[in-house]
């Protein structure tokens, strides 16, 4: 079943057109999902003024039904607008995290003193998009596809990111270990080397990896999943990135080794 998102952006002074981006709405199955910056104040610096009737909108678009969202789409009321809807093959739950991992920029409060997984496809998305842009142009933007389907041998699998021309041509997958919740980290972990597997299944040169954050505590259970994290992806032939020093450099590797586009 199809999921449909509608951005929701604020543009504080019509007569240019600048516009941020403060919330996503997901639906299609039945139920509507609303996601907003928990940090505003990039939003404040951007419109110049106090914004809290955003926040107090942010709050109200918990009502929205599926009937609204599509009249309120390419529309706009009070500075706010809701961009045109976009389907999607991924599920509602799913695609409300994907939508806000790459269409809203939302640094951490200082206080959680980490980064999530959200996070983590920010800034993987962020550095395979700038080299592929650097060694092919910036058509090569069109080459991420974030919802495209990787075969495994008992089904497709999406990676957060995955580079295509008419066919996959690596694709990644990206996990903060920094988050606080071991339990839930290893479940992530586990869904991940499943995907791996089945894929590599399917193809043994597939070229898979895998970008980590790691774990802030050395002598933690987080640290303990990030070993086992290791072996894993190691066992599985998925290349692991072990934090944001070693993404550029993972990132232009694998531009060089696409063909030139012209």
């Amino acid at each position: 079943m199809a999921s449909y998102y509608s951005l929701i952006q604020y543009f504080p002074d019509e007569p240019t057109d600048e516009r941020i981006n403060i919330g996503a709405v997901v639906f299609g199955d039945g139920r509507v999902r609303t996601h907003f910056l928990q940090n505003w104040e990039r939003v404040r610096k951007f419109a110049g003024r106090e914004i809290e009737f955003l926040k107090d909108f942010a709050h109200s678009a918990k009502k929205l039904d599926e009937d609204t969202v599509r009249r309120l789409s390419g529309h706009s009321m009070n500075a706010i607008q809701f961009s045109q809807i976009s389907a999607s093959l991924l599920n509602a739950d799913a695609l409300l995290l994907d939508v806000a991992a790459t269409f809203l920029v939302d640094p951490a409060p200082s206080a959680q003193g980490y980064r999530g997984r959200a996070d983590a496809v920010k800034l993987l998305r962020s550095e395979v998009r700038k080299a592929l842009i650097e060694k092919l142009g910036g058509y090569a933007r069109l080459l991420v596809k974030p919802h495209l389907s990787v075969d495994g041998k008992h089904g497709p699998h999406q990676f957060d990111v995955t580079v295509a021309n008419g066919h996959p041509i690596f694709s990644a997958q990206a996990i903060s270990f920094e988050v606080p919740d071991s339990r839930k980290l290893a479940k992530e972990v586990d869904a991940t080397a499943w995907m791996v597997e089945d894929v590599r299944k399917a193809d043994d040169h597939f070229p898979i990896a895998i970008f980590a954050l790691p774990p802030r505590q050395p002598n933690s259970d987080t640290q303990a999943t990030y070993s086992r994290a290791g072996k894993i992806f190691n066992e599985f032939k998925a290349s692991l990135i072990p934090g944001t020093p070693g993404l550029p450099q993972w990132a232009e590797k694998m531009a060089n080794e696409i063909p030139s586009l012209h």
